[in-house]
């Protein structure tokens, strides 16, 4: 058999049992998370502020990493090139990172939360 990948000392069907079952392991999960999708749209009924709080701190999450964590570590990776570990530039932009690294777990801690427990908020 001439499998691309496959391990030369295993012959036949055995060959693709790795591929097959990695197949079926994600046809599972995309399976399991379309059929509770109606659990969770009743579930998230409930409680529709707290969801929407969650999707606007993810927004936020998202802005924050995109306008400022990835220039921040492109900016730390450019020093650390240039200066190495010990140069000014680089410890401040990486204190930077880890602040912001800090910040955006507090929020996707926040997120999950809010999606988890779905407290009542503002009345």
């Amino acid at each position: 058999m001439n499998c691309r990948g496959c391990d030369p000392g295993i012959v036949g069907e055995d060959a693709r049992v790795p591929e097959e079952f990695l197949h079926v392991l994600l046809a599972i999960a995309a399976v399991g998370a379309n059929i509770i999708y109606g659990i969770w749209t009743s579930r998230a009924a409930r409680e529709p502020r707290a969801l929407a709080f969650a999707l606007v701190l993810y927004a936020g999450v998202v802005v924050v990493g995109l306008a400022e964590y990835t220039p921040t570590l492109r900016r730390q990776i450019a020093a650390l090139d240039a200066n190495g570990p010990e140069s000014p530039v680089y410890r401040r932009l990486a204190a930077r990172g880890t602040v912001l690294g800090i910040v955006l777990a507090v929020l996707v801690v926040l997120i999950v939360f809010l999606t988890v427990t779905k407290p009542a908020l503002w009345g």
